[in-house]
């Protein structure tokens, strides 16, 4: 039997077939997302009428400033890295989410995905018990209960409890000078309008709940934990904890939702995964299919307690093993 393609070989193939934006319309691209993300200033010397356009844009602005975050913190989305540093902190202050922890935490999420000791937003690796409270702010969908307490809170407080690494001074520092940009930031924009920082807030609050229905739920939730106490994991083990949803507008979100090819290569600038996705579903389709790429929306009703019991995964497949 012909023996497929390596991951090294898939990852060439798919830079082969992918078109990197233009610089210039990378720093386009970037300039609208921080211009969108600042909607809420117009309600600064205009009127309050403005909330029509300033809520849509705002929330959209705030989404994609997480998604630029993201993008940066992996080193991949703009040359040279001094500007990516850039981008990337001044989206964390914007975001509200230190950009030097949130990029250590997400390292530590790749590097040890789903370790419940390590990866600080890791996923249950039993089931937990009914909670009727939480049940019923999922229920509400106006309240982001699993981005809030799974993926932004963690990150955003990585570098004061680290999971992965000890506590640096630097980064403490950082941290601070960070919040601190952050909170003069806020501070001048409720002293010109308060009405102004409040759309802000109500922007980031929105922008929240949007990312946990299309992206939180459906990247992690429901899928077995890597085992815990080990140094080292299989490729298997990181992409049986990763679930791609396909989605036509992925495009527009930096393919943010084919997720399983972005932890199979996570350092591959965002144009790269839908040529990598492609090249997964070829030639490992059932490491592909096993965490159930056309995952039902609907499964995000479900009670909190079984949205994040975990199901079994694959452990069968070597295929994409790494040495240990």
């Amino acid at each position: 039997m012909t023996q497929p393609p390596s991951r090294a070989q898939l990852i060439r193939q798919a830079r082969a077939q992918a078109t990197r934006p233009h610089r210039l319309l990378t720093l386009l691209c970037v300039a609208g997302v921080f211009a969108a993300t600042c909607a809420p200033w117009a309600l600064v010397w205009g009127s309050k009428a403005h909330l029509l356009w300033v809520l849509p844009v705002g929330t959209l602005g705030a989404l994609w400033t997480t998604l630029l975050m993201h993008e940066c913190a992996h080193g991949a989305f703009a040359r040279p890295l001094w500007l990516q540093g850039c981008i990337g902190w001044l989206a964390g202050v914007l975001g509200v989410c230190p950009y030097g922890s949130y990029k250590r935490g997400h390292q530590a999420h790749h590097r040890w995905a789903g370790n419940p000791a390590k990866d600080p937003t890791p996923a249950p690796q039993t089931p937990p018990a009914p909670n009727p409270a939480l049940n019923l702010l999922l229920r509400l969908e106006c309240v982001p209960l699993l981005y809030l307490g799974g993926v932004w809170w963690p990150y955003a407080s990585y570098d004061l409890r680290p999971t992965a690494h000890p506590r640096r001074a630097r980064a403490v520092a950082s941290w601070g000078l960070s919040m601190a940009a952050t909170l003069a930031y806020a501070g001048l924009l409720g002293w010109l309008s308060p009405w102004a920082l409040a759309a802000a807030g109500a922007c980031w609050w929105l922008a929240a709940c949007v990312y946990e229905r299309v992206f939180t739920i459906h990247h992690h939730v429901g899928l077995q934990a890597t085992p815990a106490h080990k140094t080292r994991y299989t490729l298997t083990e990181q992409m049986n904890f990763a679930r791609s949803i396909p989605w036509r507008h992925n495009r527009w979100f930096f393919h943010f939702t084919l997720h399983k090819a972005h932890h199979f290569a996570p350092s591959e600038h965002h144009s790269v995964l839908p040529h990598l996705s492609a090249l997964i579903q070829t030639h490992y389709p059932a490491q592909w299919s096993n965490t159930n790429p056309h995952w039902d929306f609907a499964k995000r009703h479900q009670p909190f307690h079984q949205l994040l019991t975990p199901h079994p995964h694959d452990p069968h497949d070597t295929s994409l093993r790494t040495p240990p």
